[in-house]
């Protein structure tokens, strides 16, 4: 959240994550909202970080090589355990989230099955009783 200016983390938080759609699809928790964006924002600049060490790599330059194992020494110099626990624990509550709505899912899949068969069965015996008053 670091990397973003103040206008883009107050646009984030009043605009974006206000929103009725953010709200209702992922969670009316703000805090829980900061956590997910810091995540992505995390995964963007890892992914930046590595088209970069592509890019060095590529260089004819020798000092741009092997720009991996610099970034790997920040990261861990930067990574304390409490933001590594923070994202373990957001990880874990999106998953328990995700095992939840599966299991509404499959509930739900369940009953659309049983509807199915009824209305089959239904239509079998209303083909049938037709058939037999011709």
């Amino acid at each position: 959240m670091q990397s973003l200016s103040r206008r883009n983390v107050r646009h984030l938080k009043e605009v974006v994550l206000a929103s009725n759609g953010v709200q209702n699809l992922i969670s009316k928790d703000m805090d829980e909202l900061l956590r997910i964006v810091a995540v992505d924002k995390r995964e963007e600049l890892k992914i930046f970080s590595g088209e970069v060490v592509r890019f060095g790599n590529r260089s004819k330059d020798r000092q741009w090589h092997s720009l991996e194992r610099y970034f790997e020494k920040i990261s861990r110099e930067l990574s304390p355990q409490k933001q590594l626990k923070e994202e373990a624990e957001l990880l874990v509550e999106q998953l328990m989230i995700s095992v939840q709505y599966t299991a509404e899912l499959y509930q739900e899949l369940q009953i659309l099955d049983k509807f199915e068969q009824d209305y089959l069965r239904k239509r079998q015996e209303d083909d049938n009783s037709a058939g037999t008053q011709k």
